[in-house]
């Protein structure tokens, strides 16, 4: 038996209830795979958590790179599941900071759009690793932010997977993420955020490092 054809208004009727027309607005589709995107500034976000605490001291020369010769690397961007916008998910809090800095005080229509690479979400833990990667590659993060940071990831994957991680378990679990820290890195880490960081916070804050830590430990 062929089911009736809805008639015009029934056909309206549909489109303009659950996730059509007015009622409720179609979310974007996401992509299912690494795709090359175009997004305007205002479509992303800063990733909240970035491991970074204090204003990039390179600042002023990526913005007076990007004014010269633009973005030449790509923001990497994922999308939280159900979330309208997109955050950058492997560095890049400072590009994106100072494209919207050009676009507000120049009103330059070449910072309103900018070239991404979407990456598909995964999980909270995921992206804070990759933040936490890629300002290893670069060598920007002082000792503290690093170790707030790989604390901060150590709850989430906890969170995540319901185990409470012993120093061994978090290097295998971080080894499966692709960072790669050994139980001895782990060990000043906790030294630092557990005893130091209340005792001498602006010390550390300004740069006291791993070989000041472990003489004082």
């Amino acid at each position: 038996m062929s089911r009736r054809r809805p008639s015009d208004d029934e056909l309206k009727s549909m489109l303009t209830e659950g996730h059509f027309g007015e009622t409720a607005p179609l979310a974007p589709a996401q992509p299912l795979g690494r795709t090359p995107m175009l997004l305007g500034i205002d479509q992303i976000e800063f990733y909240e958590d970035n491991p970074r605490t204090e204003r990039n001291p390179l600042y002023d020369d990526i913005r007076e790179s990007i004014r010269q010769q633009g973005l030449q690397q790509p923001l990497v961007v994922t999308r939280r599941p159900d979330a309208g916008r997109y955050v950058v998910k492997a560095g890049g809090n400072t590009r994106l900071a100072v494209l919207k800095e050009l676009h507000a005080t120049t009103g330059d229509p070449r910072y309103e759009q900018v070239h991404c690479l979407f990456e598909p979400w995964t999980s909270e833990s995921e992206v804070l690793t990759a933040h936490l990667i890629e300002n290893d590659t670069r060598g920007e993060l002082c000792f503290i932010d690093k170790a707030r940071a790989v604390r901060r990831l150590k709850a989430l994957i906890e969170s995540e997977t319901g185990e409470v991680l012993t120093q061994e378990r978090l290097a295998a679990a971080l080894r499966e993420r692709g960072y790669r820290l050994e139980r001895s890195m782990l060990s000043r880490i906790d030294y630092a955020v557990d005893t130091l960081l209340p005792a001498i916070p602006e010390a550390l804050r300004t740069g006291m490092g791993q070989p000041q830590i472990q003489r004082i430990r």
